[in-house]
């Protein structure tokens, strides 16, 4: 799986010792870094991170796109159901420390006609 987080100091030192072992970048794992100083609150940077999640990995992007996040440290309320919505996932679980999105994706825009 892999992994987007905030570039907190915390996290980056996780980060620098996954890159370390795996220096090769993975669609598949590995862990990519956001820098959150532009961001001015956690939903900013939710919406943030997930547009640049669809950017690189969305249906034009990636074969399949993305269809399942886990999101951690992030609570849900409306702000987030909106975001979720505007790529089309939904909230399929919830727990204390995350919550999981899902959406389906559209057919393959990779797929021999």
């Amino acid at each position: 799986m892999h992994v987007w987080i905030a570039d907190t100091p915390a996290n980056k030192r996780i980060a620098d010792e996954i890159w370390v072992r795996s220096p090769e970048y993975s669609i598949e794992s590995g862990v990519t870094v956001f820098d959150q100083s532009g961001y001015t609150d956690a939903y900013g940077l939710f919406d943030g991170i997930l547009g640049t999640i669809d950017d690189h990995h969305g249906v034009f992007e990636a074969d399949p796109p993305w269809g399942v996040l886990h999101i951690y440290g992030m609570p849900v309320d409306d702000r987030v159901r909106e975001s979720l919505d505007a790529y089309g996932a939904m909230i399929i679980d919830e727990l204390a420390d995350h919550f999981t999105a899902s959406r389906q994706p559209p057919p393959s825009m990779f797929a021999p006609e």
